[in-house]
């Protein structure tokens, strides 16, 4: 029984690659959890398979707590199960218990002082993760990535180190100015980037299945893109994919992209969270909206339905302090 719902995983997995054109991080993360979940299922008793999920829910909730995992953590490992439920249901495989999986059902459980202490610690990191996009300007931005093209031009030019760190600043710009993430950086081919003379114009692939095409005019930006090309052509050419593989390895990785940062000496002193790919998302996000950019604009861009733009700018609002006419805009949009 335990194979057949491992088939409906793969099944399920499928479904959100082809139907919600999740991607490969969040397949994985989704794998994780819903393996390990279906690993605590015990189907020595002979019930129906909606109470045998049902008596999984507290040895995961043990599982999950013995890991000492973070309450973001905690949360969307719930959200994977929980979506995987949704699923099960929605294909008529088990009744309608998906309602049963949720946070407070895991309080309930426990002592509670444990999840407060989770959710007191969870408050702190949200206030340091705020308080650090608030002290970085577009122009630390600018200034960081100058720094880092600078550095790249000491190396021999054409050689592997000058490719290396040419493609590193690069991806920091793709993933800071047109807020994609690491894996549609490293997907890109070719022939989805056309360089011209006043802007580079990138095709990507929406949720929806629909090509985006996002522009670059910036011309600060667009030089230092023109010279990664120009030293990294022959390499791109024989490859096919825009970032150039280098010592096994087509991404920056986030250790990387922390010594970035830390090496950099904001107004503010240090950095005191990891830096990911999500926080140059947010942190784009965040000057885009003091700048009461384009509604539309920002949904191409960072590919969100108008729902999922309004709950970002209401945490904004709430955790940032942000203060502009953008939740009107929406509202007057949708």
């Amino acid at each position: 029984m335990k194979d057949i719902i491992y088939n409906y995983m793969e099944d399920y997995l499928n479904f959100c690659k082809s139907d919600k054109s999740r991607s490969r991080r969040t397949l994985k993360v989704y794998r994780i959890s819903i393996s390990k979940y279906i690993d605590l299922l015990n189907f020595d008793e002979n019930f129906p398979l909606e109470n045998i999920f049902i008596a999984s829910f507290k040895p995961y909730y043990d599982y999950l707590f013995n890991k000492g995992y973070a309450l973001s953590t905690l949360k969307v490992k719930m959200k994977s199960i929980r979506l995987f439920l949704i699923y099960l249901e929605s294909k008529g495989i088990i009744s309608d218990i998906s309602n049963l999986f949720i946070l407070d059902n895991m309080r309930n459980s426990y002592n509670s002082e444990k999840i407060e202490f989770l959710e007191e610690k969870a408050n702190v990191n949200k206030m340091e993760y705020t308080n650090l996009l608030n002290s970085i300007s577009e122009s630390d931005i600018k200034a960081l990535i100058m720094k880092n093209f600078d550095f790249s031009n000491e190396f021999k030019y054409g050689s592997k180190k000058h490719q290396k760190f040419s493609r590193n600043v690069v991806i920091l710009i793709l993933s800071y100015y047109l807020s994609l993430g690491c894996d549609k950086i490293c997907d890109l081919k070719s022939k989805d980037v056309v360089i011209l003379d006043t802007s580079i114009v990138i095709s990507v692939m929406s949720l929806q299945g629909i090509v985006h095409k996002l522009y670059i005019y910036d011309a600060f930006y667009i030089s230092i893109i023109k010279k990664y090309f120009e030293i990294t052509e022959s390499l791109i050419t024989e490859i096919g994919y825009f970032i150039v593989n280098m010592q096994s390895k087509n991404k920056m990785t986030e250790p990387t992209l922390n010594r970035i940062f830390r090496d950099y000496k904001f107004d503010n002193g240090s950095i005191p969270i990891k830096i990911t790919s999500k926080f140059i998302r947010d942190l784009r996000l965040l000057h885009l909206l003091k700048n009461n950019e384009n509604v539309y604009y920002i949904q191409q861009l960072f590919d969100y339905d108008i729902d999922t733009l309004l709950e970002r700018v209401r945490y904004f609002e709430i955790y940032c302090g942000l203060s502009c006419n953008f939740s009107t805009s929406i509202n007057i949009v949708t």
